[in-house]
């Protein structure tokens, strides 16, 4: 049996970051097959409403523009950004800078 599930047609920041994680985790032959189902998995609801993306997106460029970097539209999730402005953040803490980054 074969369940379907409606996913966007450009995959989102967070199905490539799976897709990633998949691809570095497999070794086996199945390795395809093993990244796309990752990335299915983290497709979002097909109920997600076109505000809610477009929000997402800005969300990413406004930590991008923080952190100094270039918006892409693959390869970045709202949760590495966050990550990293926090790891600015404490290197700034222990030397004692002012300001995210």
């Amino acid at each position: 049996m074969r369940e379907w599930k409606s996913v966007p047609i450009a995959p989102t920041t967070e199905m490539v970051a799976a897709g990633d994680r998949a691809e570095f985790v497999a070794t086996t032959h199945r390795t395809s097959a093993l990244v796309y189902r990752a990335m299915l998995d983290a497709a979002p609801p097909s109920g997600a409403s076109e505000d809610v993306q477009r929000f997402a997106i800005e969300v990413e460029k406004l930590l991008c523009s923080k952190l100094g970097r270039s918006w892409s539209p693959v390869g970045i999730s709202i949760e590495s950004l966050i990550n990293e402005l926090a790891e600015r953040r404490l290197e700034n803490v222990q030397r004692g800078a002012v300001g995210v980054g």
